[in-house]
């Protein structure tokens, strides 16, 4: 399933199965084997987390506010977790 506002590379492949999730990005050529976070970027073989869109919570929550509506958005503790991943180098 891919959801909303998802960027995906060429060439990227994206196996039967795999969720990817909101706003996230695909790097190019990049094989997804396993759902991917809300706006993480992954890329490689298999694809892993290299980084998020956002790199802290006002800032995603401000984002969330300005294209969905109170009942679409994400939860914040679903955010957070997506946001634990931004100290990856």
């Amino acid at each position: 399933m891919i959801e909303d506002d998802v960027w995906i590379g060429s060439g990227a492949t994206i196996l039967r199965g795999v969720t990817l999730g909101r706003g996230s990005i695909i790097a190019v050529g990049a094989v997804v084997n396993r759902d991917v976070l809300p706006y993480a970027i992954v890329g490689g073989i298999p694809a892993k987390i290299i980084s998020v869109r956002f790199t802290d919570l006002q800032t995603l929550l401000e984002h969330e506010r300005a294209l969905y509506p109170p009942e679409k958005r994400l939860s914040k503790t679903g955010l957070e977790r997506t946001l634990g991943y931004a100290q990856i180098p």
